[in-house]
């Protein structure tokens, strides 16, 4: 990639591929390195990419091209062939480039780096096989997989052993921890990076952590340090609710006041519903019903208060199309009002003498 001259504005975004399930968007700057990053969404659609959120945040030195999936993807095979080959010409323009992702868009990262020429990949909590005949004991992606026609693709093999690096986060307490041995024997030379209570993803915990970023940044510059990770993980995960809930869930029957106490910190760190009800096994266990009608009311009246604004904003919304709906109406009407000035008005044209001719000298 050529460094950024004068007359360049970086950072540049474009669209790279649009298709029914994928979305692909650039973001350009004139560093020689591109991560690729893929992710999954009910309803994909341009700027909700992962790595196009965290750049928000931590506005990356590198370019970055944002995946963004539908989670019935990668079918059909057309759709996968131009989304590879849009991204795989883009990458072209590059020395270095990674793929990232976590979960299904880990193994995506994985399968579909050699495609573009990567040279690292970085996965969180990425299965080995999309398709279920490799995998028939984890049936966690089974709903995502039943319109999937065809798993000629569904090749990680090929996809990783021409990788130079190779970077796997995983919690080794998770059932994601077989896939990651599979992993590391086709691959021995995978780095793993295991964080415990990290839930699947462990991408989701060091984002609400912060290290993400981080840590992407740093495998691209080239100053990675897995114990320094490590550190950072350990002193920020507290931060993260769902470490915290994870952790929760891990504690036996004889721990129930250290459950708690994780997840109200959890509730405290995120105050969500979810999080809230979380709490409510442990309270009714510990015979706390005070704290459990509480905790029921204050969600109900949460529940009742969106109610409330999501039928707000439905009346708004309806007022909106309407008032499209009335000036589009005005506009039809002068736009006939126009054409029917235009046909009432006669120009007549002033009759012109014909020059009289003069006579020839004979």
């Amino acid at each position: 990639m050529t460094s950024p001259t004068p007359e360049t504005a970086y950072p540049i975004r474009r669209e790279l591929v649009r298709t029914d399930r994928a979305f692909a968007t650039a973001t350009v700057r004139g560093d020689d390195a591109l991560v690729i990053c893929f992710s999954f969404h009910g309803t994909p659609r341009p700027g909700l990419g992962q790595l196009g959120q965290l750049d928000q945040k931590h506005n990356f030195a590198f370019s970055i091209v944002d995946v963004a999936c539908k989670m019935a993807f990668p079918n059909p095979v057309e759709d996968i062939t131009r989304l590879i080959a849009a991204v795989a010409e883009f990458a072209r323009g590059y020395r270095r480039v990674f793929t990232f992702g976590g979960s299904l868009g880990g193994f995506l990262a994985l399968n579909f780096a050699s495609y573009f020429g990567a040279q690292t990949a970085i996965a969180a909590s990425p299965p080995f096989a999309f398709n279920p005949a490799k995998v028939k004991t984890d049936t966690r992606w089974e709903k995502h997989t039943r319109s999937v026609t065809s798993f000629a693709w569904d090749n990680i093999e090929h996809g990783i052993t021409s990788l130079e690096n190779i970077f796997v986060l995983y919690d080794p307490y998770n059932p994601d921890a077989p896939h990651i041995a599979a992993i590391k024997n086709v691959a021995p030379h995978t780095t793993l990076l295991p964080i415990r209570f990290g839930a699947h993803p462990v991408s989701k915990v060091l984002g609400q952590a912060n290290n993400l970023g981080p840590m992407i940044s740093q495998i691209v510059d080239g100053t990675f340090d897995r114990a320094s990770l490590r550190r950072a993980i350990v002193d920020s995960r507290p931060k993260s609710s769902v470490y915290l809930r994870t952790l929760a869930a891990a504690q036996p029957p004889r721990r129930e006041q250290l459950r708690l106490r994780l997840l109200r910190k959890a509730h405290e760190v995120e105050p969500t519903t979810a999080n809230a009800l979380d709490m409510l096994p442990t309270l009714i266990r510990l015979g706390r019903m005070d704290e459990v009608q509480a905790i029921t009311k204050a969600v109900a009246d949460a529940d009742s208060a969106n109610t409330r604004q999501v039928r707000t904003l439905q009346k708004e919304n309806a007022k909106l199309k309407s008032r499209v709906a009335d000036l589009k109406r005005e506009i039809r009407t002068l736009e006939e009002d126009a054409e029917a000035l235009e046909t009432s008005i006669v120009v007549e044209l002033p009759t012109q003498t014909p020059a009289p001719r003069l006579a020839q000298a004979s």
